[in-house]
């Protein structure tokens, strides 16, 4: 197995244990301050590797099947990395355990608490996911500050793209989205695709030759919508953006034409390169041919011609880099807090728009939902660019669990305090067999969802 590999699965693996840990801690605390007793903290499902206990000490492997904690909760990591559980007693859960609920319901149990315990113990997680969210939001902006690109200036705009059927001109600099003006280009990118997502939105940019200066332009919803989910680019490139070559492998074009890392892609087919996404859409449209190439190593230009593989591949990792000039701002305590609490909002709000276009039928869940090797391949790269840029990713992938778990679904959060809510209506708890059925069909839908974008990100890697 290849470094990158192993670094790439222990960045996942470290994500996992961060989110998943900090939302099973959520459950953990809220029961043990309601009384019940948590038999099992567990990080991973599947196989117990190793874990630690005040009756046993830390031990490897399985328990034996008839260990009881006596109150005490068994700490342990388990074999597969995709999530966790508390095992509460009196609550069927993940470990499917329907013996305990055959006997009398004891005052240390789930069952035996009011609606409200039982909410709070629910919802636990999804608080401390969006807690940790906001820690890291807030943390980052008052000890770090914040970056942005100065300029809205747009270097090109791809052929064919919605960037270019919308009306988007080379030279075009963005004064406004929707009469609000905006000074960076994060301001642009988040004003256009995050707020009042799949709204058509007006762009006013500044153009030389158009009387007046200014012209409007209109984006649909549905394209915006398109490009959120990834089904087509944007195909608008700011200025002052350039594609650093940060690895070569090894018998490949790049590597037979003397590309090396620290170099940078300037040109190919003579279209100047201002992203890597450009680049490598460029590329996939142009498989097994020979194209102009232009690179730049320090001061050196070098001019030459590569072929691409039958994949439109060149055999380099690449990155952008933003040499533009940048404004930071820092932040007081007061002031990185508002930022931590509309950052972790704004995360909340998007990922809610995202996952209710997906149920409306706008936006298709197949291409659009990402799986643990997505997942993995954007940790690794978050990592590559430091701690901070980690911890960010983080902080959203929190939040996308969070809103994920609320959601209504059998076996999810959402799906347990639905149950809680009926029972409250009605007065009475639903029988053994009504909730292990429910339980039983949503372990099979999460499940086959785990399984298909599991097989999706397998096949999308080695395609």
């Amino acid at each position: 197995m290849e470094l990158g590999t192993v670094d790439t699965i222990w960045q996942f693996i470290k994500l996992i244990i961060i989110i998943v840990g900090v939302h099973e801690f959520g459950h953990f605390i809220a029961a043990r301050m309601t009384g019940m007793r948590a038999d099992v903290f567990a990080i991973g499902m599947g196989r117990r590797l190793f874990g630690w206990n005040k009756i046993t000490g830390f031990t490897w492997g399985n328990l034996p099947d008839e260990w009881d904690g006596g109150g005490h909760t068994d700490y342990r990591l388990c074999l597969l990395p995709i999530g966790g559980y508390v095992k509460i007693r009196g609550m069927i859960d993940e470990s499917m355990d329907t013996e305990q609920m055959a006997t009398k319901a004891e005052p240390w149990e789930f069952r035996s608490k009011n609606a409200a315990q039982k909410a709070l113990v629910l919802s636990a997680g999804v608080i401390m996911n969006f807690i940790l969210a906001f820690a890291i939001y807030a943390g980052h902006t008052f000890f770090v500050g914040k970056d942005f690109s100065a300029s809205t200036t747009i270097a090109h705009v791809a052929y064919g793209s919605i960037a270019k059927k919308a009306g988007f001109a080379k030279g075009d600099r963005v004064i406004a989205v929707n009469g609000v003006g905006v000074d960076t280009w994060e301001e642009f990118s988040r004003s256009l695709l995050m707020i009042e997502m799949g709204s058509d939105k007006k762009v006013e940019v500044s153009r030389d030759g158009l009387i007046g200066g200014t012209a409007i332009i209109t984006v649909s919803g549905n394209d915006l919508l398109d490009i959120v989910s990834g089904k087509q680019p944007f195909g608008l490139y700011k200025e002052n953006t350039i594609v650093l070559v940060s690895s070569v492998a090894s018998y490949t074009p790049a590597e037979k034409i003397g590309i090396k890392s620290g170099d940078t892609i300037v040109s190919i087919k003579n279209i100047p390169i201002h992203s890597n996404e450009q680049m490598m859409r460029l590329l996939q449209t142009h498989k097994e041919k020979q194209l102009p190439i232009t690179y730049k190593r320090r001061s050196q230009i070098i001019d030459t011609v590569i072929t691409t593989t039958n994949e439109g591949r060149i055999g380099v990792v690449i990155s952008n880099i933003d040499m533009g000039k940048k404004i930071h701002r820092s932040y007081g305590f007061g002031e990185a807090l508002m930022v931590g609490i509309n950052e972790t909002w704004g995360a909340v709000s998007q990922m809610g728009d995202f996952v209710s276009n997906i149920a409306g039928g706008k936006v298709n869940a197949s291409e659009s939902v990402g799986g643990p090797i997505e997942i993995a391949e954007m940790a690794k790269k978050a990592s590559d660019m430091g701690w901070g840029q980690f911890l960010l990713f983080t902080a959203l992938i929190s939040v996308n669990l969070g809103v994920i778990n609320l959601l209504p679904i059998p076996a999810l959060d959402g799906g347990h305090l639905v149950v809680v809510a009926i029972e409250a209506v009605i007065r009475r708890e639903l029988s053994i067999k009504a909730k292990t059925i429910i339980q039983q069909v949503g372990m099979f839908l999460l499940f086959g969802l785990m399984g298909f974008v599991l097989i999706k990100g397998i096949i999308k890697l080695i395609m």
